[in-house]
């Protein structure tokens, strides 16, 4: 009971020094892989973001790309910065923010035929990516992430490989 308590106390105190939670979703292309030809696909985002305050954040997100036969599935926790209030004090409905972290990558293909992590040809990942953002209303944003990954161990052509995902941000 103590455990549960100290638990509730400290989520309940970071929540009230923090700008909030959001959570986001988006659809976009694998573009390329940096290391090989091998090209394009899908790629499938979702995602949700802690703000401590309006500049640094926490990123916690998976990423599920299908390159031809290739199946990566990626998630990562990040750290998330938005740059515009760094700039500017003046509200705009536009904006712009610079995430990195680190990840665990899936890749289920011919020689893994397996869709379970820490099996087949898992990877660690790091992550970098921009995002800018439109405000549509108070709660509700456009967003665009365009994001790098590197694989660090992975047998197939997937080490180095780019997103770009359009979706929506909503906030509590």
């Amino acid at each position: 009971m103590k455990k549960l308590f100290t638990l509730v106390s400290i989520v309940l105190s970071a929540n009230a020094f923090a700008q909030g939670w959001n959570i986001q979703a988006g659809v976009g292309g694998h573009l390329w892989n940096i290391s090989e030809s091998i090209g394009y696909g899908l790629s499938v985002n979702a995602g949700t973001t802690y703000d401590f305050n309006k500049v640094v954040g926490a990123r916690l997100d998976f990423n599920y790309n299908i390159v031809g036969e290739e199946r990566i599935k990626r998630a990562g926790l990040q750290a998330n910065f938005h740059l515009l209030p760094i700039f500017s004090e003046a509200p705009s409905k536009f904006g712009i923010d610079l995430h990195a972290g680190l990840g665990w990558a899936n890749n289920s293909n011919a020689v893994y035929n397996d869709g379970y992590y820490f099996r087949g040809d898992d990877a660690w990942n790091r992550t970098i990516g921009l995002t800018p953002t439109m405000q549509l209303n108070e709660k509700l944003m456009l967003t665009l992430d365009f994001t790098l990954n590197n694989n660090t161990k992975t047998d197939t052509q997937l080490k180095n490989y780019a997103n770009a995902i359009i979706g929506v941000r909503r906030s509590f």
